[in-house]
């Protein structure tokens, strides 16, 4: 699967799902042991829905490749310690992207499990931890800036524009 692509794009995919979950982890301010809360249920539902996929070549291969990669590191937290205002933006940007190439690359199958793996793993990572109320109790499980979120990631990994601007 991996030679479908340029080494370029290879690196792209093999960095979205860290991407993803970091802006899961940014669109909702937190307290610190929130949002290492929110990226451990976000990397738990990318490994549960690789799982879930054995099937899908590109998801084992990316899912490979990021655990590779990380060599025991925490790239979702990294990322979302750095370039903040940008992150969010760029990482549906590059969700786009990733949904145009996935189009003319691989079946539609495929490129569908793909998106339905990252929008998993966003949505567990943004329902991991409450927000509002007092001290998150009594919030809601996935806050209204969070569903603008996932609603924005949803069609730009499906190819399809968002009318709702993304935090």
């Amino acid at each position: 699967m991996r030679d479908l692509f340029s080494p370029v794009e290879w690196s792209i995919l093999v960095s979205l799902p860290a991407r993803v979950i970091a802006s899961a982890v940014l669109v909702e301010p937190a307290t610190e042991i929130a949002s290492l809360v929110e990226e451990a249920a976000g990397l738990t539902e990318l490994a549960r829905g690789a799982g879930e996929r054995p099937d899908c070549r590109l998801v084992q291969e990316v899912f490979a490749a990021c655990r590779e990669a990380s060599d025991d590191e925490t790239p979702a937290l990294e990322l979302s310690q750095q370039g903040v205002e940008n992150l969010i933006p760029e990482t549906l940007l590059l969700s786009g992207q990733v949904a145009e190439l996935l189009a003319r690359t691989v079946e539609p199958d495929e490129a569908g499990a793909f998106s339905s793996w990252l929008l998993d793993a966003a949505e567990s990572s943004c329902a991991a931890a409450r927000t509002g109320g007092i001290l998150g109790i009594g919030g809601p499980r996935i806050s209204d800036a969070e569903a603008q979120f996932l609603a924005a990631l949803d069609s730009a990994l499906r190819g399809t524009p968002s009318d709702e601007p993304a935090s």
